[in-house]
């Protein structure tokens, strides 16, 4: 769901550019909102929201667009009467914007080829940095499966202990289970799960299923399935895809430093580093 923030930034984008709206002359199918000589059309209301977040937008938040759309062209068109465009302070920082704006696309196209981290990169990773992943505190990892009642929880224990595999048993339960993140907890600290789960699987047996524990949320049943305890090098399965995510933003780093570094060398720079130390006495004098 889009929250409030996401409106702010499309519509900031929109005041930046023009707020995204087409003149009355000729429009291009039919008109939701009109603001003077300013209109959204079906068309210009999905050109201006992202393809990725649409999906996600209810019928409420729609409009919430629409009415914003309708505000700030209220409030834009009066600034524009009022020739606010034309301030010196207001022409610089949309220049700054717009060379930010810019920037930010020109790297995201010329780094747009998708990254790779192979599982050898991520274990020679975690061997060269094994000091980086000693446990401050006891660690789990176990399976999950949430009955909506004590008779449903001791069958699907029962079913469990009588050696029936979890995936099998939790589909039984919720059809709807195709990814083991509906029922693999992970590693996890005693802070990272309710009270009532936290008291019990600590002081489980690994490979042990648990009595049904009752919550505000229904009945668990739990698998140890590993336990390390604090001091342990925490295993390779609970880091690695934080492992993952430092090697890809650690290649996405290089990747620009080359691409910044090729882009500079079209350039002919300049720098006057010594008049630095005066132009900071001049800036701290203009401000006393």
């Amino acid at each position: 769901m889009l929250k409030k923030n996401g409106f702010a930034c499309l519509l900031f984008a929109q005041l930046l550019f023009g707020l995204g709206c087409g003149k009355a002359v000729e429009p291009d199918g039919e008109i939701i909102a009109r603001v003077g000589d300013e209109f959204m059309t079906l068309a210009t209301l999905k050109n201006d929201i992202p393809e990725h977040i649409r999906s996600d937008l209810s019928p409420a938040e729609l409009r919430e667009f629409v009415l914003r759309w309708i505000n700030d062209q209220v409030l834009y068109q009066e600034a524009v009467a009022r020739h606010v465009d034309k301030l010196t302070e207001v022409q610089h920082e949309i220049s700054r914007l717009r060379a930010q704006i810019l920037i930010g696309k020109l790297v995201e196209v010329a780094l747009a080829e998708t990254l790779h981290v192979s599982d050898a990169e991520i274990r020679e990773y975690y061997d060269a940095n094994q000091e980086s992943f000693v446990l401050s505190g006891d660690l789990v990892r176990a399976y999950h499966a949430l009955a909506h009642n004590m008779k449903e929880a001791k069958e699907i224990r029962k079913r469990l202990v009588g050696g029936e595999p979890f995936e099998e048993v939790v589909k039984s339960i919720n059809p709807d289970s195709s990814h083991s993140a509906q029922w693999d907890l992970g590693y996890f600290s005693k802070s990272d799960v309710i009270p009532e789960i936290a008291r019990v699987v600590f002081k489980m047996k690994v490979k042990s299923y648990s009595r049904p524990i009752k919550s505000d949320f229904g009945y668990h049943i739990i698998q140890l399935l590993d336990k390390q305890k604090k001091g342990d090098v925490k295993p390779f399965q609970a880091v690695k895809d934080e492992i993952r995510q430092k090697l890809l933003t650690s290649k996405r780093q290089e990747r620009y430093e080359r691409f910044l570094l090729q882009t500079k060398s079209k350039f002919e720079i300049e720098t006057n580093f010594q008049m630095l130390g005066s132009a900071l006495d001049s800036l701290m004098l203009a401000g006393e």
